[in-house]
């Protein structure tokens, strides 16, 4: 008996193992990389392009000429440097002369500027779109309703004409899924968001942990009910498995009301999916609280 107990126990934890490999693998924009975060820490914002490279003991120059400045005040001419390699936090190793990009800068009195965090985020590629999403994002201030606002209307459908409209959809969804202001957003536009995540969310599965925070602090039976399709989709396991660690957090009679309101064999499939993701939490914390000296 005590055998079959622990077949039990470690086929959950087996379980529990897996599940937890499945999330991790969606990793949206933090808020400090976001578009909407690097314009607000940034001092200078200018549209460059490289123009060559170096290498200078061990380390990758490229100088830039600037084409036009969004914000702030830049030289003509800059440069910026960093390790030559490939490497996380690299911003300069893609780089190809002659393309235009948009640069966050912090300047450093009489010397060049520096970008204001290190890696690719500080430095895409430009393009009509985020060049009118930084643009727009200049006219507001960070914790205004107006930025809110702005926020829920930037995430569009993709453009097949401008790819980048996908990199605006993930800053605007990872910033507004943490901003102060959220409960400014009308019925209206929280209509929009809930259909326009469900687009965003099958194109970029990296966008979920946006999505699911924005939808689990809006709260509204919609809301959660849009993450309930998510859970029983047939989208990536991550994803599903995402949205079901997202219910598994809703108060017990919020979640009834969700399930609810589906039909009888969706509301069947969920709560089975539910009350296996909560297995996996009992298997967790009993799998917490063993110490070697209670295995017998």
């Amino acid at each position: 008996m005590i055998a079959a107990r622990n077949r039990l126990l470690l086929s959950a934890l087996t379980f529990t193992a897996a599940f937890s490999q499945a999330a991790p693998k969606l990793e949206a924009q933090s808020g400090a990389t976001s578009i909407p975060a690097l314009v607000d820490r940034s001092d200078t914002i200018v549209v460059a392009r490289p123009l060559g490279s170096e290498v200078i003991n061990g380390r990758k120059r490229w100088h830039f000429v600037v084409s036009r400045t969004l914000s702030g005040t830049s030289p003509r001419r800059f440069t910026l440097e960093e390790p030559e390699g490939r490497a996380c936090g690299r911003a300069l190793s893609g780089l190809l002369p002659g393309l235009h990009h948009i640069a966050f800068l912090r300047s450093r009195g009489e010397g060049d500027p520096k970008l204001v965090i290190s890696g690719a985020a500080a430095l895409p590629k430009l393009s009509p779109a985020l060049e009118e999403f930084v643009q727009d994002l200049l006219a507001t201030e960070a914790n205004s309703v107006e930025r809110v606002q702005l926020l829920a209307d930037a995430i569009r459908p993709a453009s097949a004409s401008d790819p980048m409209q996908e990199h605006v959809d993930a800053s605007a969804l990872s910033a507004l899924s943490i901003h102060p202001r959220l409960a400014a957003l009308d019925g209206e536009r929280w209509s929009q968001l809930r259909s326009r995540a469900r687009t965003v969310s099958e194109a970029r599965p990296d966008v979920m942990p946006s999505v699911a925070r924005l939808l689990l602090r809006e709260g509204s039976i919609q809301s959660l009910s849009v993450l309930a399709e998510f859970a029983e989709s047939p989208r990536p396991t991550e994803v599903r498995a995402y949205a079901l660690r997202c219910l598994h957090q809703v108060p017990t009679e919020q979640l009834a009301l969700v399930t609810a309101s589906l039909p009888l064999d969706r509301s069947l499939k969920l709560t089975r999916a539910l009350q296996a993701v909560e297995s996996v939490a009992e298997a967790r914390r009993r799998f917490r609280s063993i110490r070697p000296g209670n295995i017998r």
